[in-house]
């Protein structure tokens, strides 16, 4: 191997290595990676875990406090007898970046009046989250954590999904991405709100 063809090779790794602490220090590592996962969510293999057996569903805690980006507060006791939509992630988390899309799709095709989206960060710097979604252009609310998080939704992992069905019962808990937006799990959560509600004082 000749001198020229050595000093190609090294500056080709020289370059490489380079391109990697270029997108590591830059933070696009997280969204490249969530690129990456969201082509395996596209697949379906990745489902969310529904309770089908209504038994079986716990009782949801309504005692959780969350702030807009507009610092306006919102109490998810409002939301009572409809469906909830919450999920708890961060902007640095390229799994809650994956699923993103997929949220933000199935988020569109629901109806508002019966279904609340919740999208909430679990980061100090809540800015951080407000504005990759802005950037993202996603339509769904997002929001920061403003109370104690009961420990109901208490989870070491992230993304954390819950679905809150119009009795108050958890119908979905699942930790880690999955696709969301497919034509199974739309019919389960139109099922859901077809259920009767509760009489709301």
């Amino acid at each position: 191997m000749n001198k020229r063809k050595v000093k190609r090779e090294i500056l080709e790794w020289i370059a490489v290595v380079s391109v990697f602490f270029i997108i590591y220090f830059s933070g696009w590592h997280v969204e490249i990676l969530g690129s990456l996962q969201n082509l395996i969510l596209k697949t379906g293999l990745i489902q969310p875990e529904v309770i089908t057996q209504k038994e079986n569903r716990i009782s949801a805690s309504y005692q959780l406090t969350l702030k807009s980006p507009n610092n306006e507060l919102v109490y998810l006791e409002e939301f009572r007898g409809k469906v909830v939509f919450l999920n708890f992630w961060a902007s640095w988390c390229s799994p809650c970046i994956a699923e993103m899309p997929e949220i933000h799709s199935l988020y569109q095709k629901m109806d508002k009046n019966n279904y609340v989206f919740l999208m909430v960060t679990t980061e100090k710097n809540a800015q951080k989250a407000f504005d990759l979604v802005r950037r993202k252009g996603y339509e769904f609310p997002v929001f920061q954590i403003a109370s104690v998080i009961p420990k109901t939704y208490q989870s070491d992992v992230i993304p954390t999904t819950f679905v809150i069905d119009p009795q108050g019962k958890i119908a979905v808990k699942n930790t880690g991405m999955a696709s969301y937006d497919n034509n199974v799990f739309i019919e389960f959560l139109q099922n859901l709100y077809t259920a009767p509600s509760p009489n709301i004082p």
